[in-house]
């Protein structure tokens, strides 16, 4: 008698644990009771490698984000401005506009008997700029102006440096080992030599001019230039001039 009823316990007993760790194991239903779906239940699971960040302590969940306009890009999240309030403090530097600085310290240079004696009687301004502008420039170039000019009778770049009070401080002469990028200076003057001569000043008489440096036979710097009759429309004549001689080289009409 006493064996039976402990029998009854013991399978009772283990009934009861069969069925805890079913409740234990089983996952979560994904639909409620009427087949409909358990949104709660498929927001709340997780895969496994998930499952095992969040018991690692990892915050997987937080306040929902968000945003503003169903379409609008790039996204704006909802409740933050936009555009700030700060606006900037802008101090005005004490120098002269670029263009100013540029026309004062070419004078200077091409003021000076020693900068004119290495330029020639032909050259351009290709380049200028204060060199504490600069990312590379050192603490004793502090307040120096650099103007990169380029003697089309040597080939040679020529390097002049001034500083505030308009004085020439230092002149440098190089061979054109690679051709500086030209100048809208150099583009004018391109230009000019095409109007002056004669086979080629009606064809682009009332056409506008652009240029860009191109490569050439030797030494010598040429510019390939384009006219046409207003901007972003086709060009109608193209032109090589070589800088170095003064002179045509090719030049023909594109319609």
């Amino acid at each position: 008698m006493i064996s039976r009823s402990l029998r009854s316990i013991g399978i009772a007993a283990c009934a009861g644990l069969i069925a805890a760790c079913a409740q234990i194991q089983q996952p979560e239903q994904l639909v409620g009771p009427g087949g409909e779906p358990n949104a709660l239940a498929l927001r709340e699971a997780l895969p496994a490698e998930l499952v095992a960040l969040r018991d690692a302590g990892l915050a997987l969940r937080g306040e929902r984000v968000e945003f503003d306009g169903e379409f609008a890009f790039p996204p704006r999240l909802k409740g933050v401005p936009v555009t700030s309030g700060v606006r900037p403090a802008i101090v005005p530097g004490t120098r002269p506009s670029r263009a100013e600085s540029r026309q004062a310290m070419r004078v200077v240079a091409l003021s000076s008997p020693r900068v004119r004696s290495v330029l020639g009687d032909r050259f351009a301004l290709l380049r200028s700029g204060w060199l504490d502008d600069d990312k590379e420039a050192s603490a004793t170039s502090a307040d120096r102006y650099q103007l990169i000019f380029y003697n089309y009778a040597s080939n040679e770049v020529v390097t002049v440096i001034t500083s505030p009070a308009r004085e020439v401080i230092d002149v440098k002469s190089a061979a054109a080992e690679v051709q500086p990028a030209e100048s809208r200076e150099e583009v004018d003057a391109a230009i000019a030599i095409l109007r002056r001569d004669e086979r080629y000043a009606h064809s682009i008489k009332d056409l506008r001019g652009r240029g860009i440096l191109t490569p050439g036979p030797g030494r010598d710097r040429y510019l390939y230039l384009l006219f046409y009759r207003e901007p972003r429309t086709p060009a109608l004549f193209e032109a090589t001039v070589n800088m170095s001689s003064g002179k045509v080289v090719d030049a023909r009409p594109l319609r």
